[in-house]
């Protein structure tokens, strides 16, 4: 399976609210969605690497790739 590794610049608000766009997010009810997004902003800002403006956040993409035969 090939990956594909890119560091993005993110600050603690703007990974939320991608974290906040993923599905299984998205159908969570609203009360736990909050409260999961507060407990890892509350992560995010409590260690050194996330807490002061910006960091790297590495990406990986996995792809599989499939053919009708």
């Amino acid at each position: 399976m090939p990956r594909s590794r890119s560091p993005l610049f993110a600050l603690v608000f703007a990974l939320l609210a991608t974290i906040g766009t993923h599905s299984h997010l998205l159908v969570m009810d609203e009360a736990e969605r909050a409260r999961l997004l507060a407990r890892v902003g509350d992560f995010l800002c409590s260690q050194p690497e996330t807490a002061y403006g910006e960091f790297t956040l590495p990406m990986v993409t996995v792809v599989l790739r499939a053919r009708r035969r």
